[in-house]
């Protein structure tokens, strides 16, 4: 282009130095005789574009940025849209056309730009963080080039003013005690993502009063008070950042007495919706000291109701008919010991879906969900066309967090590449994140697992063609955590399951095409044997003339060389009712009860017995899922619904579920 520039350059010039020799003739001729041919016109000229940038913007942080170049590019053939601007191509046999536009990013932060299409030129971006500055200027340069050669060029410049973001107020998990405890309240997980936090204060909003050795600090304490049954004190938490701004997040302690039953109800949640006339409910009871449970009964508002408790402390009923015509329903379910000591756990449900259900953010489309059973929580990998993040639901009231970790933000470490799967491991509170790159001819290579510390939201690399050693991972899909502290992966890419050392990084290959006597094709989904902790389910589906076919393997860990068993041998799809044929994306095994878990994409879930390979959808009701997890201590299963966002406790023996956090009221 530089060529076709200077060309025209040179031409003028020539055009000049012609005019100037015929001017020194005419003065030697005395003037006579001289000028243009008769009926001859002058070789036309072409103009410089026209630019404009736009005038200078002042805008806060989070804003949007639209910049327009108020031109069109002739005929455009290609375009190139990246983290430093837009370049698009043209031709045009006329000369004034513009056939060349480039938006170039010359000073200021990395951001992410984006088009909303690429016939008009125009981009926008969001102002981004100034970092703790007063304000930060990000300046683009715009370049005009025409189908004759000749460029012009305007500059525009944003000034991004920093807004100070309000703190974080994270007043920790509810906790459980008993009498006479010493209880420590907990806000060190608050933060300010633009500063720091420089206030707290605790008051308590219910319950019995109690009193706070320093209800300004970041962990005060108090006496669980003297109780006869299970009760709820609740605190609100304020905090305060260094320029003011507040936030508020608020914590159940529940207090029993020292020597009640333990006692939980596992399904329906302490809180939701349910619309349904009859309900089951299930949960767990133990009695202490040596005492036994000798009566516990279930009052769902008509009236208690005796049920009866297995040799294990299971309970369960079913079928239990709910008030007509009320906006709740309280649940209360007792257990008396042999002592006659007792303990009570309360559920209240909503019977409007036109309320909301849980504070804080909403989520977006769904990489993974996967539960915590230990301190009851579902983390979610969500994102949108702008943004990806990890938060979670408390699975108790179905608040959703703030955002844990922003997964494009690079001051909390590597951001991965095409997300796969999560999962999250209880013991070390780690979330980890595989993902992979896509190559030039469609395949995935070049596989990541990333560590994400669910305290801070710091990322950090687990295992990548940078970090470990051994086999390299293509296509890291299914994940699930060994006993023993190793994370298997099924290598989608590679045809394997591979064992990564999370400590160094290093990858062994356990089992793949030549494992017996099945060998281990395109897997993708990976779960563990809740009853046997050395054994792993491995599933995958293959397309075959228009229907889908599924298959679930086992493998022996015990063994070595690993050996692989056929659960699922080639299920046709469409024979199970509502999986329809577009294979599988989740699965969940619970060997305990004879299940396994499916469900595919905005379809639905599905119960398959592994003995007797009998198919039942038990996801009625809701009309786009997305994706599930499975809780295997308590047995109940967690559905996001796609639209609405909701998300469901649903039981998966009696099909009831209950919504237990929707972010709109509709």
């Amino acid at each position: 282009m530089m060529d076709v520039v200077n060309g025209a350059r040179f031409g003028a010039v020539s055009r000049m130095l012609g005019v100037i020799t015929c001017a020194v003739v005419l003065v030697a001729c005395g003037g006579g005789g001289g000028g243009s041919k008769s009926g001859e016109n002058p070789p036309p000229t072409v103009s410089k574009p026209v630019v404009n940038a736009g005038a200078d913007i002042t805008v806060n942080t989070g804003q949007r940025v639209d910049l327009d170049p108020k031109a069109l590019v002739a005929n455009n053939t290609s375009a190139n849209l990246n983290a430093q601007g837009l370049e698009i191509k043209g031709s045009s046999e006329t000369k004034e056309h513009i056939v060349h536009l480039v938006w170039a990013k010359t000073e200021g932060p990395d951001i992410q730009i984006s088009s909303s299409g690429f016939n008009d030129g125009k981009i926008y971006f969001i102002a981004p963080s100034t970092n703790g500055a007063a304000s930060i200027k990000i300046t683009f340069k715009l370049t005009l080039t025409n189908a004759g050669g000749l460029s012009a060029e305007d500059t525009v410049t944003i000034t991004v003013n920093r807004v100070n973001k309000a703190p974080t107020a994270n007043a920790g998990d509810d906790i459980d005690s008993l009498s006479g405890d010493t209880v420590k309240l907990n806000a060190s997980l608050s933060n300010d993502a633009d500063g720091s936090i420089a206030k707290y204060l605790w008051e308590q909003i219910s319950g019995e009063t109690v009193v706070l050795d320093d209800t300004q600090a970041a962990q005060p304490s108090f006496v669980a008070p003297q109780v006869t049954e299970a009760t709820t004190l609740e605190f609100k938490l304020t905090v305060e950042d260094n320029e003011g701004k507040k936030s508020d997040d608020a914590v159940q302690v529940v207090v029993k007495p020292g020597d009640a039953p333990n006692l939980a109800m596992h399904f329906p949640p302490a809180a939701g919706i349910y619309t349904e006339s009859t309900l089951s409910l299930f949960g767990v009871v133990a009695a202490k000291g040596g005492a036994g449970i000798t009566s516990l009964t279930v009052d769902v508002g008509n009236g208690p109701a005796a049920v009866e408790v297995s040799e294990n402390g299971e309970w369960r009923i079913d079928g239990v008919s709910l008030p007509v015509g009320v906006a709740q329903i309280a649940i209360a379910v007792e257990a008396t010991d042999s002592e006659g000591r007792k303990a009570v756990v309360h559920s209240q449900l909503q019977t409007s879906t036109k309320v909301s259900v849980g504070t804080g953010q909403s989520w977006d489309d769904i990489v993974g969900i996967d539960v915590d059973s230990s301190t009851n929580k579902l983390w979610i990998v969500t994102l949108n066309a702008t943004s990806a993040k990890l938060m979670s639901v408390d699975l108790k009231n179905g608040n959703r967090s703030a955002t844990v970790s922003d997964l494009n933000n690079a001051a909390q470490g590597v951001s991965p590449l095409l997300m796969a799967s999560m999962m999250v491991d209880e013991g070390t509170k780690q979330v980890y994140l595989s993902s992979a790159e896509k190559m030039q001819n469609g395949s995935y290579g070049n596989g990541q697992i990333l560590g994400i510390d669910t305290a801070s939201g710091n990322r950090q690399i687990v295992s990548d063609a940078s970090f470990g050693g051994g086999t390299k991972l293509g296509l890291p899909w299914g994940m699930v955590m060994g006993e023993s502290g190793e994370l298997f992966v099924a290598d989608n890419a590679n045809n394997s399951i591979v064992s990564v050392n999370v400590g160094n990084g290093d990858r062994t290959v356990i089992a793949d095409v030549s494992t017996t006597p099945y060998d281990i094709n395109a897997p993708k989904l990976l779960s563990k044997d809740n009853a046997d902790k050395d054994r792993l389910f491995v599933a995958n589906a293959y397309e075959v003339v228009s229907d889908t076919y599924v298959y679930v393997f086992d493998l022996d860990l015990k063994v070595q060389p690993v050996t692989t068993g056929l659960v699922v041998n080639g299920m046709k799809a469409s024979s199970i009712p509502g999986l329809m044929t577009n294979g599988i994306q989740n699965m969940a095994v619970d060997t305990e009860n004879d299940l396994i878990f499916f469900n595919n994409e905005f379809g639905s879930l599905v119960a398959v017995s592994v003995s007797s390979g009998e198919a039942s959808d038990i996801t009625s009701g809701i009309s786009s899922m997305e994706t599930f997890a499975y809780d295997e201590v308590r047995e109940v299963l967690y559905v996001i619904d796609d639209f609405p966002e909701v998300l469901y406790a649903l039981d998966p023996w009696s099909g009831s579920k209950v919504i237990i956090s929707k972010p709109n009221a509709f």
